[in-house]
């Protein structure tokens, strides 16, 4: 019952979290090609932006793709976007770049690995799709919903939870060394060496539940502690 716009990225802009890059020609053209999408994504309006996911939301929150739209959807991801590294993830950038706009967004991402032969089961995102989208539909604005769902099928999908973010997610950067003697740093992609957060967004997926995390974007935190006037509702002192 809705009608569809579909922009995305006309090239890989996985980590571009909440980046505003893009080619610009001209000063401030940006590309934004009709493509046609293969069943049953055919006759829906599609576009390849040469710009970030966060960029395309901006355009688009903008009226840039036919009017201002009701809500996003960012994915489904290649891949978890767990933990605190949520942070740095076009997909949950560009969904947290709606709320900031006014707009409910959620962001799903699919639990497979691109280096892993395991085939990707999208059935699985769809059918979770299918059960959030209509919770954002009635979400209150600025309001974004963190969507991971196992690589498994439907039938053995153990429902959707609500979970916090773990501390770290499903893998952490580590520095071999440091040794920048040789002009570069060696870097590695590792498991987490403890098991998940008992409740976090990790967790569950690991035991094969889909997770929904409810976040926030930028925001006013409370000031209480800090040294200076303003932080207690005062006001600059005045000279003479």
């Amino acid at each position: 019952g809705c009608d569809v716009t579909v922009a995305a990225p006309a090239k890989e802009a996985s980590g571009s979290s909440a980046a505003m890059h893009g080619a610009f020609r001209d000063g401030r053209r940006i590309d934004a090609e009709r493509r046609d999408l293969p069943a049953p994504a055919a006759g829906l309006t599609a576009y390849a932006v040469d710009g970030s996911p966060a960029l395309i939301v901006t355009l688009a929150a903008w009226g840039g793709f036919g009017g201002r739209p009701d809500y996003v959807l960012s994915g489904v991801n290649r891949g978890p976007n767990t933990g605190q590294g949520v942070l740095h993830s076009g997909t949950v950038g560009a969904a947290l770049t709606a709320a900031g706009h006014g707009i409910p967004a959620a962001a799903f991402s699919l639990d497979v690995d691109e280096h892993d032969d395991t085939p990707p089961h999208w059935e699985s995102a769809a059918r979770v799709a299918s059960e959030v989208i209509p919770v954002v539909l009635g979400l209150p604005a600025a309001t974004t919903l963190n969507v991971n769902i196992p690589n498994i099928s439907p039938v053995r999908s153990g429902g959707i939870r609500l979970g916090h973010l773990a501390a770290f997610g499903a893998f952490q950067m580590r520095v071999q060394g440091p040794d920048t003697s040789a002009g570069y740093l060696q870097i590695s992609l590792e498991g987490a060496q403890a098991g998940p957060q008992p409740g976090s967004d990790c967790a569950l997926l690991a035991s094969g539940h889909a997770c929904v995390t409810p976040l926030h974007g930028v925001g006013v935190s409370p000031a209480d502690g800090l040294p200076w006037p303003l932080a207690r509702g005062s006001t600059l002192p005045r000279k003479g």
